[in-house]
């Protein structure tokens, strides 16, 4: 491995570490601010050097066809030393502000839904469960309204068919007697 090769190496593993470290840091803070359960923790704990190493062993066969070496492990944790030392403290005041402003837009989001959407649904349905209403009673008074409007009408026809009524008579009798006879024909044949 040539001599600019080793520097662009450790240039890269450099830059990987300030990554990794920035990485640590959002994810810590994400961590608490969002009260992941202790539980999981420690299974993103593996799910973050995983993804740690997949980027290292990618950069190192990008940079170097993945000669591990020890001033790849110098250069990430110089990288990583000089993140810590310079950035970290507004890294994680910007994440938190980041989550916060996350929070408050959220927020906002729900209450504006809730008067563009739900208000305006809730009025709508009261307003058409009012109509219905209104329409219920309203027909029910025409109902009656038109029920003794043609009351005489109904008595018109019932002296009009009062002849009719004998001839009528005897066929309900026979449909009464028809029955009775069936329903002991039924107890005799199926007893």
């Amino acid at each position: 491995m040539t001599l600019p090769v080793q520097f662009q190496t450790l240039w890269a593993m450099a830059a990987c570490g300030f990554v990794l470290g920035l990485c640590f840091d959002i994810y810590r803070v994400c961590s608490r601010q969002l009260h992941v359960p202790r539980w999981l923790i420690p299974a993103f704990d593996l799910l973050y050097w995983a993804a740690a190493a997949v980027l290292v062993f990618r950069v190192l066969t990008i940079v170097n066809s993945g000669q591990v070496r020890l001033f790849v492990f110098a250069g990430l944790f110089a990288g990583g030393a000089i993140y810590f030392a310079t950035i970290s403290k507004w890294a994680i005041l910007m994440v938190k502000k980041a989550i916060a402003f996350a929070f408050l837009l959220g927020a906002w989001l729900r209450k504006a839904g809730k008067v563009l959407f739900i208000i305006p649904l809730k009025g709508l349905w009261r307003l058409l469960w009012l109509f219905g209403g209104f329409f219920l009673t309203v027909s029910v008074f025409v109902g009656k309204i038109m029920l003794q409007l043609l009351y005489p009408v109904r008595i018109l026809f019932a002296f009009l068919l009062r002849p009719f009524h004998r001839l009528v008579y005897p066929v309900r009798g026979l449909r009464k007697r028809l029955g009775a006879f069936a329903g002991r024909l039924k107890k005799i044949l199926f007893k």
